[in-house]
């Protein structure tokens, strides 16, 4: 896990893989009487990513970032990719970038039959160049 820091000490690229398994937006949030609220699962994977996130270190972006999300599963099972990215970029707000309406780019890839459940994140700012 890396990240890198510019002149002025502002962090910035961040590298890092996290040991859990990803939950699916299905999984996270529940719809009751027209409302949307968060499953005990969900809270429970928000809390141990604030606690995995806490103890790796990181950089924090403002403004425009890229994010590249890999998703490794250790079950052959098929799974809408997609439905992965939600609850992760919703853990990763206000912690390595300030709002998810600051990612300009997402890549996305996952991974059936991994050797562990993990997620490999990677999160870079935007610049004018790119």
């Amino acid at each position: 896990d890396t990240f890198s820091q510019s002149e002025n000490g502002a962090r910035e690229e961040t590298r890092m893989t996290l040991f859990i398994k990803p939950i699916s937006a299905n999984a996270m949030y529940r719809v009751c009487n027209r409302t949307i609220h968060i499953s005990s699962d969900g809270r429970e994977f928000k809390k141990t990513m604030l606690d995995l996130l806490t103890r790796t270190p990181h950089g924090f972006i403002r403004g425009p970032v890229k994010l590249r999300l890999d998703f490794e599963f250790t079950t052959k099972r098929k799974r809408d990719l997609d439905n992965y990215a939600k609850p992760l970029i919703d853990s990763l707000k206000n912690i390595l970038f300030e709002d998810d309406s600051e990612i300009y780019a997402l890549h996305m890839t996952k991974r059936i039959g991994a050797a562990a459940d993990c997620i490999r994140i990677e999160c870079d700012p935007v610049y004018d160049d790119d």
